[in-house]
């Protein structure tokens, strides 16, 4: 069972399955008082005492690129590969669900196709190029690339950002480190994985919820 905290911004319908006979929206109050088993009601006090998230980053490893090896180029002009331009485009579908309010990009070729499809689907124009989220800029200095995710976290609504695998576990695990939580050394962030990141009015992270690929 999955569980989700969600806004309806339109009515997409509803059908009987063999699963589902019925959809209602409900007031804390009314939700509260069908509850049955304990663990149920639980999550919904926790939501309650939580509320939901004042930002949300959504945070996209790129997809597969193509050899490093083979490339004689500017790494950063290295292109996806073809199984990465389907992971793109598998992609699109699922980042659409969020709702992006604005576009980021690390510099890397590779991170911007990732999100064009997305971006093309859905008319939401060009990325910002985001240097100090990329390899290169985030290690002369982590601290001031956090620093900068943060200012991005910081902004009302959902940022897509586009990064790369060298730069994603180290800012979930410190803003994991932040909340108490001790981060997992391994943090996972495989290509065209999505980290989904909330965060509250002080910038203080709330959740942190792995895709290691699009779900169906």
């Amino acid at each position: 069972m999955h569980y989700w905290a969600a806004e309806v911004v339109r009515d997409h319908g509803f059908t009987v399955t063999d699963e589902t006979d019925d959809l209602r929206w409900l007031s804390r109050e009314e939700a509260a008082a069908l509850l049955t088993r304990p663990t149920d009601a639980d999550l919904l006090d926790r939501l309650d005492r939580v509320g939901p998230p004042s930002s949300t980053v959504v945070l996209v490893r790129h997809a597969k690129a193509g050899s490093r090896a083979a490339w004689e180029g500017d790494d950063d002009l290295r292109p996806l590969s073809g199984t990465g331009f389907t992971q793109a485009d598998r992609l699109a579908e699922f980042l659409a669900r969020f709702g992006p309010d604005r576009l980021a990009t690390a510099p890397p070729l590779r991170c911007s196709q990732t999100i064009e499809p997305y971006a093309r689907t859905n008319g939401a124009g060009e990325p910002d190029v985001e240097p100090l989220l990329g390899e290169h800029g985030y290690w002369v200095s982590p601290a001031t690339g956090l620093r900068r995710f943060r200012e991005l976290a910081a902004q009302p609504g959902v940022t897509l950002l586009c990064s790369q695998g060298g730069v994603i576990p180290d800012v979930v695990g410190h803003l994991l480190a932040a909340t108490g939580r001790s981060a997992d050394p391994d943090l996972p962030s495989h290509k065209a994985s999505t980290w989904v990141l909330g965060f509250d009015a002080a910038g203080g992270l709330l959740s942190a919820d792995y895709y290691r690929r699009p779900p169906a």
